[in-house]
């Protein structure tokens, strides 16, 4: 269609650019001082085949809002595939549309998303299908020289993706793809009024990796669901656009949709006849901060205390969501009518029984370590150390304490008689520890809140083991893990609240080469807390190169000491911290500083980074602890280094003659 003002390019109230171009908005220039890092998340399945497709990458580098420009006139079909693309993937579906032949046609701006790092755009049959004429692999900045089409005429253009690695579905789960594949689409286009428009696409959102960091919109949004005990809120990662109507109906959406596939059975759903459903398709915006989302007749099942429970999780998930009205109350509603449990005044029923964060549950202060006697000594961050009397570590590995200190708990795996065996050893206090488990290698124990603790044997057999001290005797369950038979068990690590763990493993491959994989999976017990099984698991960090330990850095993240390569190929040894789910992108995902930097040899030089991975290399035992903040960390070395990472940005080497802290957990 003819645009108004097309003799210069513009539309009135628009600046010009290329069609689909982002403009910037006046806070670019302070958006663009902001460090902007992404670490992805997520676990859903990828779609490995059907319709999805992408643009060629923006060149936009910060957190500035992002405006998306209409077709101009007498552009060829490669520029409008690819202003409809990136109009698209900032989230302008109104403007995408104008991309179209006719604003009815069916597309699903909606639907799965596929992140990519790079693309070609090329027609294949129409105007500029020259094979002397090089395809643009970009929009053209000016109008195509050539005569308007005949309306009736068609095009087809094709989108090459490579670097294909995740993808996210409608309620905004994300998976990691295990390696880099290549999509080709098609798209078919008309002459409508002289101009060139797309009357045959495909549903969802193609977005390269730059525009999902910085222009789409997508933000880690924590969902929560409730653990069988009703004890925890559990949070469940998704990406949710932010600064839209809809943020609060997406999150609504997707809470009543359920938790992520690896989730199940970790964490419960409401018990109603058939699934709970928005009575509308919308939620509305919060009125003085309350929100209210009025359900379909199914929410009727519901006991008052499922009600507040439920309300708990819409409240915890809503108002963790970015970009949109602050919601500080929730109300449940059935065709207009509050629910006795979910709304109204008064207080809630059960307030006192409802669950809390694990966030709410964080570690403090405290912690465990060794002397360089191998004694176990008790402190606090800013004060003086003492022993355990009758506790002494003799194995490589680090010791551990429960969160609870009523009393206090500690677990040790030490080495006995047998100088190839070791042992796991449980105590309360400075009681004599109780014997676990004897394996030829154990990972370092890890507590849960409710006092299990885990470990592993290093060669994995389809399960891990968990105990806990009833009365002063130690109670074991081996906890089922099929997946896990497998590789080498380098650590182990519970979540606070015990609904999710962490798995490092290292593939060894025949001439003696390693490789390590990062797994995130649901643990899943009985009504009564005892751990049953672990289930499925999914990748976080696909190019993870290699690691020596993990440990939980909050509710919904994880930290990992490993290596990882740069663009450059130079490997980069450093902790790296991740929202629970994985990260699609290879950049990197923290701000702490390459641990070479701290690490100095014989002569005083910084060492390389390989130096530094002989270091911290997992056959060598390196440790990693993590305190109040995921900035707050504590990295010690095979050789008795133990380096600090302060939130100022830089490592200090710690007190002297403390080793392996651990805090709760």
């Amino acid at each position: 269609m003819a645009d108004p003002g097309a003799s210069d390019g513009r539309r009135e109230g628009r600046p010009a650019g290329r069609p689909g171009d982002v403009v910037l908005g006046r806070r670019a220039a302070l958006a663009g001082l902001l460090a902007a890092g992404a670490a992805l998340a997520g676990c859903a399945r990828i779609p490995t085949d059907g319709p999805i497709a992408t643009s060629t990458d923006l060149a936009v580098e910060d957190l500035g809002r992002a405006i998306a420009l209409p077709p101009r006139p007498g552009s060829s079909p490669d520029a409008i595939v690819d202003g409809f693309l990136r109009a698209a993937a900032i989230g302008s579906s109104q403007t995408a549309r104008e991309f179209l032949a006719d604003r009815n046609i069916p597309w699903d701006a909606d639907g799965d998303v596929v992140l990519y790092t790079s693309s070609r755009v090329t027609v294949v049959r129409g105007p500029g299908s020259d094979p002397d004429t090089p395809p643009t692999g970009q929009a053209r900045a000016t109008p195509s020289a050539a005569a308007r089409p005949q309306d009736g005429a068609r095009a087809e253009v094709a989108v090459r993706l490579d670097g294909v690695v995740a993808g996210l579905d409608r309620f905004g789960r994300l998976g990691v793809l295990p390696r880099a594949q290549v999509r080709r689409l098609r798209y078919g286009l008309v002459a409508r009024d002289g101009e060139w428009r797309i009357d045959r696409l495909v549903d969802g959102l193609p977005i390269s990796l730059s525009q999902f960091e910085t222009s789409s919109g997508h933000v880690p949004t924590p969902l929560y669901f409730p653990d069988p005990s009703g004890r925890w809120l559990v949070p469940d990662v998704r990406y949710i656009r932010e600064g839209f109507a809809a943020t609060q109906t997406q999150v609504v959406t997707a809470l009543l949709e359920g938790p992520s596939a690896w989730l199940a059975g970790a964490v419960t759903v409401p018990r109603t006849p058939g699934p709970l459903r928005l009575r509308v398709s919308s939620v509305p915006e919060p009125v003085g901060g309350v929100a209210t989302v009025d359900l379909d007749e199914s929410a009727l099942a519901l006991d008052e205390q499922a009600q507040a429970l439920l309300r708990e999780q819409l409240l915890r998930s809503m108002a963790e969501a970015n970009g949109t009205a602050v919601v500080t109350r929730v109300e449940i509603s059935v065709d207009g009518q509050l629910l006795p449990g979910a709304g109204g005044a008064g207080p809630t029923p059960g307030a006192a029984s409802l669950p809390r964060t694990a966030d709410q549950a964080f570690a403090g202060s405290t912690y465990v370590a060794v002397d360089a006697k191998a004694r176990i000594l008790l402190g606090q961050r800013t004060g003086p150390t003492r022993l355990l009397d009758g506790l002494q570590l003799t194995g490589g590995a680090r010791p551990a304490m429960s969160y609870t200190d009523a009393p206090r708990t500690y677990a040790l795996v030490v080495t006995g008689k047998d100088p190839g065996a070791r042992t796991l050893k449980i105590a309360e206090g400075t009681a004599t520890p109780g014997d676990v488990v004897t394996a030829a290698e154990l990972t370092s124990p890890s507590f849960d809140w409710s006092g299990w603790v885990w470990t592993s044997p290093r060669r994995p057999a389809g399960s891990v083991v968990a105990a806990i001290l009833v009365g002063g005797r130690v109670r074991r369950v081996d906890v089922a893990a099929p997946w896990l038979r497998s590789g080498q068990v380098v650590a182990l690590r519970v979540s606070r609240e015990g609904t999710r763990a962490v798995v490092l493993v290292d593939d060894v491959a025949a001439d003696g080469r390693r490789a390590s994989r990062l797994l995130l999976c649901g643990v899943r017990r009985q009504q009564s807390g005892v751990p049953v099984s672990l289930g499925d698991p999914v990748r976080l960090l696909p190019d993870l190169v290699r690691a020596g330990d993990v440990a939980w850095s909050g509710a919904g993240r994880v930290t990992v000491l490993g290596s990882r390569r740069r663009t450059d190929k130079r490997l980069l040894v450093q902790p790296w911290v991740v929202d629970v789910g994985g990260d699609p992108s290879s950049r990197g995902t923290t701000g702490t500083a390459d641990l070479g930097a701290i690490l100095t040899g014989a002569d005083g030089k910084q060492v390389t980074s390989t130096a530094v991975w002989e270091r911290l290399a997992p056959e060598l035992a390196p440790t990693l602890a993590v305190g109040d903040t995921a900035d707050d960390l504590y990295v010690g070395t095979a050789k008795g280094d133990l380096f600090h990472y302060r939130q100022t940005g830089s490592w200090e080497r710690s007190r002297a003659g403390v080793f392996r802290p651990a805090f709760p957990g």
